[in-house]
């Protein structure tokens, strides 16, 4: 039997060139090289990352300039996080990632399956979530994370956890979101970037909203019952939000791309 994190790989390892929006291919082979001029995107992480890549394959399948250039690996894992490697481990899913996907780009949105205690299955112990070492154990696992996930040639950008509807979770998220920003600026690497979760409007900080009003203007549910997903047009308007961040990532670090495109 496969262990764990490579079982995963193969069952949700599709990419999608965003000009085949509408057909999912099979996981591809391994070492596949990359067109010329392609960009690979890989995207990591738990069940928001799924609908983050939903919203930017729809987004960018509708640019005539990145249709044909940019290629979104969807390597999102339900139920995943960093705390339990001794169930999934991101840093060895990483090497496996890099070695079949070739991404330019590692695009990450983690942590909602985090808050619980940190499993070290090397030394069998524990870190229970609340501990006052907790905060320190789960740093140590964000940043074995980055040491893999930041070596692409474009980097990585971190999307923070959005606001929650439950108010507990939501505290708990917002140390979390502290954790990432904190971990990769002691990574003292220029390609590591966080990104503050999307809000419907920022000047009112995090307040969960259920409803917003899309481009033009008629009020359309964001958020799924759960409090804690989106729906498509979430996802959409999330994309929207992080798209030009991820031009000028990649425009930053040698990838240049001719966006808004050219009329």
């Amino acid at each position: 039997m496969l262990p764990p994190t490579r079982r995963g790989l193969l069952r949700r390892g599709l990419q999608l060139s965003c000009g085949a929006a509408a057909t999912l291919l099979a996981a591809p082979s391994f070492g596949q090289e990359a067109t010329k001029g392609e960009i690979r995107i890989a995207c990591v992480g738990d069940s928001m990352i799924d609908g983050v890549w939903g919203g930017l394959l729809r987004l960018v399948s509708k640019e005539a300039c990145l249709k044909p250039r940019i290629k979104l690996g969807r390597y999102g894992e339900n139920g995943t996080g960093l705390t339990r490697p001794d169930r999934y481990s991101w840093p060895e899913a990483m090497t496996d990632i890099f070695a079949e996907f070739k991404p330019d780009l590692i695009l990450v949105s983690m942590g909602l399956n985090d808050r619980q205690g940190v499993v070290n299955p090397k030394t069998n112990t524990r870190v229970v979530f609340g501990a006052k070492d907790w905060s320190q154990a789960y740093e140590a696992e964000v940043s074995a994370f980055l040491s893999k996930a930041s070596t692409a040639p474009a980097g990585l950008i971190w999307l923070g956890i959005p606001v929650l509807r439950d108010q507990a979770a939501q505290a708990e998220s917002t140390e979390i979101n502290h954790i990432y920003a904190h971990a990769i600026a002691a990574l003292n690497n220029k390609k590591a970037v966080f990104v503050d979760a999307w809000r419907q409007d920022g000047s009112k900080g995090d307040v969960f909203q259920a409803y917003a009003p899309d481009a033009s203007g008629s009020k359309v549910q964001i958020r799924t019952q759960d409090g804690v997903h989106f729906t498509p047009a979430g996802y959409d308007m999330i994309s929207a939000y992080l798209l030009p961040k991820i031009i000028a990532q990649l425009s930053a670090n040698g990838i240049e791309v001719a966006y808004p495109c050219p009329s």
